[in-house]
């Protein structure tokens, strides 16, 4: 069954990979790798100016005169809290395969395939035992939220595989004490740097782990962890400097009422192994309070029963990063931990004491209702091949956000004759809906609301005028010149502009 299980998940990785809408995040990989600066973008889209759809695609692929030293360039100056190794994998990928959007995205597919044989080796040097790596590798193949994550153009699947592959090379050089294996755990650590700064949590759940299995007593173990820390350190400090350009926390300190946030934080835990569109009416939905209870007993048994260096590892795991950003939403309110993407390795480690679970209650002889356990292992497998067709085949889902309206907005859009979209959004949302857009569709981009991109003359040239995600001010400075705007029925984030009263507005005809 693993077997199987594992060529279905590598399937559902790379099936319908053009077909999901390519949102805003997304967008900003592409904008990174054409080599272009967010000033250049600005000067030279968001100016007033009528422009096609066809031309903002010059900043959504890699362009002929830049090289992967401007897409590192970029990302320095403008977005230094993603450093360049996947963007520099990526540019390569888009060189060597073609630039479509499936092509981007297949290198995370790609990239995730790493973390089967990194989970197998970290089983081995956890578990001691090569049945926990099968039935890991089984549940991680057909997990939804590795699916997911896996068809996305970002560095999270990549980060995913390393964190598993640095877990074990942790373990691995614990037990041999030799310089080359402390070497590989190094350079894994320098690599999970510079694919997601978040991995300094990462070291720490690992210095914790250290600390607490040697003791404070400053052993062989403890030098060798503690040197190669400082190895992977000084590998990362030519990035380090352009860090204190990180913006403040953001959106993500915006506070959340207390319910909202056990429902999110539900339905994000429960999406390592089913995940639904949350409604009442949807039995499926009924399954989330089970998998929770699972989660707990899981935790609980490994505990319980575990040798105390495995339990140790996995808690800390959990503990460190569950913890950085748990704690400040409890404490002054906001969201950190809802973004599931940031909790990777808390989501390992839970999956890794499932992991325990089911392979003592199944393969070990003389264990309690075996046939039981392994129903629950073939249940888990089953939601999560229903999750995945699922996802795979849609064409948004959960993660997409704002951008999930993207493809009623194209098609509005796309189906009238002679089309003008006005726009003051933030140009991450501009460059996602402009890979949707028909060539020709003309836009007016702008980041001053207050500009006068509309003339009587405009609105006489287009068959329909539209408003993209517009500001306040721009619909007060379009009501002072006698313009007015309604909302697209049914079409989240779109307006009509014209001038009168009584503004005629198209509906999506295909809804």
């Amino acid at each position: 069954m693993c077997i199987f299980l594992l060529v279905l998940g590598i399937c559902f990785r790379f099936v319908n990979l053009g077909q999901k809408v390519y949102w805003k995040d997304e967008a900003y990989t592409s904008l990174w790798l054409s080599g272009h600066s967010r000033t250049e973008i600005i000067a030279n889209i968001f100016n007033g100016q009528t422009l096609r759809a066809s031309d903002i695609s010059k900043y959504q692929f890699p362009s002929p005169d830049r090289n992967a030293l401007d897409t590192v360039k970029q990302l320095a100056t403008h977005d230094p809290q993603h450093p360049p190794l996947y963007y520099l994998l990526g540019w390569f990928w888009l060189k060597i395969f073609g630039t479509s959007t499936a092509t981007l995205r297949s290198l995370s597919a790609f990239l995730s395939l790493l973390i089967f044989p990194s989970l197998y080796w970290l089983c081995r040097e956890l578990f001691g035992s090569a049945v926990p790596g099968w039935t890991a590798i089984a549940l991680f193949a057909v997990s939804p939220f590795h699916v997911l994550y896996a068809q996305e153009a970002r560095e999270y699947s990549l980060w995913t595989a390393i964190v598993v592959l640095c877990s074990a090379a942790l373990l691995s050089a614990i037990r041999q004490q030799t310089k080359v294996s402390w070497g590989v755990y190094s350079l894994t650590i320098v690599l999970g740097f510079y694919t997601c700064i978040l991995q300094g949590l990462v070291v720490v759940s690992h210095g914790l782990y250290v600390l607490l299995t040697q003791g404070w007593r400053l052993n062989k173990t403890w030098k060798a962890y503690l040197a190669s820390s400082l190895i992977a350190f000084v590998g990362f400090l030519p990035w380090l400097p352009y860090l204190k350009q990180i913006d403040g926390v953001g959106w993500t300190a915006t506070p959340i009422p207390l319910s909202a946030f056990i429902k999110i934080w539900a339905l994000n835990l429960s999406r390592l192994f089913l995940d639904v569109q949350f409604s009442l009416k949807n039995p499926l939905t009924y399954l989330i309070l089970p998998i929770l209870v699972l989660v707990a007993y899981s935790l609980y048994f490994v505990i319980r029963n575990a040798p105390k260096p495995t339990w140790l590892f996995i808690v800390t795991l959990l503990g460190v990063t569950l913890f950085a950003f748990t704690a400040p939403d409890l404490i002054g309110g906001g969201r950190r931990s809802l973004i599931n993407r940031y909790l990777i390795p808390c989501y390992i480690a839970i999956q890794l004491a499932v992991t325990y679970l089911l392979s003592v209650k199944i393969f070990v002889p003389k264990s309690d209702f075996p046939y039981f356990w392994r129903s629950l292992l073939a249940i888990l497998a089953g939601l999560g091949i229903i999750s995945c067709a699922t996802s795979t085949s849609a064409t948004t889902w959960w993660h997409k956000y704002s951008s999930n309206a993207n493809p009623a907005i194209a098609r509005v859009i796309n189906q009238s004759p002679h089309a003008l979209v006005i726009s003051d959004s933030s140009f991450g949302e501009v460059l996602a809906l402009s890979h949707l857009l028909e060539p020709d569709v003309k836009l007016r981009l702008t980041l001053e609301p207050q500009q006068p991109i509309v003339s009587q003359q405009v609105i006489q040239e287009f068959s329909d005028v539209f408003l993209l995600e517009p500001s306040r001010n721009l619909r007060e400075t379009l009501t002072q010149q006698a313009f007015h705007s309604q909302r697209v029925p049914r079409v989240q984030h779109l307006w009509h502009l014209e001038q009168g009263s009584s503004p005629k507005v198209p509906s999506d005809r295909s809804s």
